[in-house]
């Protein structure tokens, strides 16, 4: 299967929503994200900041694992947010792409 990264751009989600991030980009926010689940079906792919591991910066749920690593793989065009590196994680909490350190 073939996919283009920049049709994900517009997708992401931010793991936290407040009053801050809405009108700044940035939160205070430090609280654990615990374990990552994705809906049933679907693979949760998180952007994560190196500075700032205690909790994705983003997200966003695709259909496959294929598509997971693929845009893991290409991050930087697919995301579009200050994140350094991606993850992705199954609907039972299990990692399927793991942090780059």
């Amino acid at each position: 299967m073939s996919f283009d990264a920049k049709t994900y751009r517009d997708r992401w989600a931010s793991w936290v929503n407040d009053p801050l991030l809405q009108s700044h980009g940035l939160t205070f926010d430090r609280t654990l994200s615990g374990v990552i689940t994705a809906p049933p079906g679907k693979v949760r792919v998180c952007g994560w900041h190196v500075d700032f591991d205690e909790r994705p910066t983003c997200w966003i749920d695709v259909a496959s694992r294929e598509e997971a690593e693929f845009v893991c793989s290409n991050l930087l065009e697919a995301c579009g947010r200050n994140v350094d590196f991606a993850t992705a994680h199954d609907d039972s909490g299990a990692t399927l792409v793991k942090a780059a350190y």
